[in-house]
């Protein structure tokens, strides 16, 4: 099996709100079947990890690191979610305060130091929503200046991108997990 140096992932995590599975639009997981996927085979001796996650999810994501054969390092990036349509917050339900943020976490296996970066982007990212989970493509943008000449995958993509192989159920798969 081929094996990549970044691997980016967006996990379709679970929700109890029986009102929200009907407005997903692809089929979730459950927490052990996220943690089960054979992504260790995928890393080379040293790769990094870029995972979302939601606030709610954060300590489940820091488990399914390390399942996945890694060590978490720092978040990456804070996606400021706009409206579709305008440049105000898209501000959205949540169980203790109005959410309009998602993180995107890194992790490391082996040797990887933010030395090594040719690239160190910001941070932040203040971008509009797309369809439901869509992430930012500036941020695919920053990962490829972070880590150029290297080995990418993007699990649980939605289309393919130029430089990247993907595995997903919305995308014909370089590859069978």
């Amino acid at each position: 099996m081929k094996k990549y140096q970044v691997i980016y992932a967006d996990p379709p995590w679970p929700h109890k709100s029986g009102t929200l599975h009907k407005i997903i639009p692809y089929p979730i997981l459950r927490l052990n079947q996220i943690e089960e996927l054979p992504v260790r085979t995928l890393k080379t001796s040293t790769s990094v990890l870029l995972l979302w996650t939601t606030d709610k999810y954060l300590p489940h994501a820091l488990k399914v690191m390390y399942c996945w054969g890694f060590k978490y390092s720092t978040i990456a990036f804070v996606w400021v979610k706009l409206t579709p349509l305008g440049g105000s917050v898209s501000w959205m339900v949540g169980g203790w305060t109005l959410k309009a943020t998602e993180i995107c976490l890194l992790g490391t296996s082996g040797k990887v130091s933010s030395r090594l970066l040719k690239y160190k982007p910001k941070q932040l990212v203040v971008a509009r929503r797309g369809i439901h989970s869509q992430k930012p493509s500036i941020v695919r943008k920053r990962i490829e200046r972070m880590f150029p000449n290297t080995s990418k995958i993007e699990l649980f993509a939605r289309k393919k991108s130029s430089g990247w192989d993907v595995w997903g159920n919305e995308v014909e798969s370089d590859i069978v997990l």
